[in-house]
């Protein structure tokens, strides 16, 4: 069962004394902004937000995709829009995204978990993440990877796990025409640094 009995005694902070029941009570007077950073504080809270018998109780939950559309094979102009699911009554989301740091021709990569990949076509910073509930946002410093090598870039987060993610480019063989992967350079929130890693199997 992902709640825990409201009759258990606890120990330890405040916070972990605290009922199940008070606790979404607490929660459900909360903004989305900080319901979604609250996601983060443990496994246990993470599990009571996304809870099916919460949702009624915490209507500001984030619930939707992000998408772009095209009719032109020249996608880094689309605009951004942002879908609902039904029912989730989610607030409203600027996907004009007007926070971020002004560039040209920036377009999504990746999305995990909240989080959004931005690429920065031609630019020195190679990407941008952001979390659209708190407006939140990190450039990356460039990989050093050549950008005609890199055949596809993801992000990994799981706040389950950690409140730090990563960002992967999959890098091909210079001058392989074959598209052979030749290594992974991996980007950490946590360190801030990019490492490379290069592909030891055939």
């Amino acid at each position: 069962c992902l709640c825990r009995s409201s009759s258990s005694p606890h120990s330890g902070t405040a916070a972990e004394r605290l009922t199940d029941d008070l606790l979404v009570e607490i929660l459900s007077r909360v903004p989305a902004k900080s319901l979604c950073r609250f996601k983060c504080v443990s496994n246990h809270w993470l599990n009571l937000i996304d809870h099916s018998d919460h949702r009624k109780k915490l209507p500001q939950t984030l619930a939707g995709f992000f998408y772009t559309s095209s009719r032109t094979e020249f996608i880094l102009e689309s605009p951004v829009r942002f879908v609902s699911v039904p029912g989730s009554h989610c607030p409203l989301i600027d996907t004009t995204f007007a926070y971020l740091p002004k560039h040209e021709h920036i377009y999504i990569l990746d999305c995990c978990n909240g989080l959004l990949l931005y690429g920065l076509y031609a630019q020195e910073i190679s990407c941008i993440v952001c979390n659209p509930a708190t407006k939140k946002w990190v450039t990356l410093p460039n990989s050093g990877q050549a950008a005609e090598q890199v055949i596809d870039t993801r992000l990994g987060f799981d706040p389950a796990k950690s409140p730090h993610f990563h960002v992967f480019e999959f890098v091909e063989q210079e001058g392989d025409w074959t598209s052979d992967l030749a290594g992974v350079a991996v980007y950490s929130s946590e360190t801030g640094r990019w490492v490379y890693r290069e592909k030891k199997w055939n």
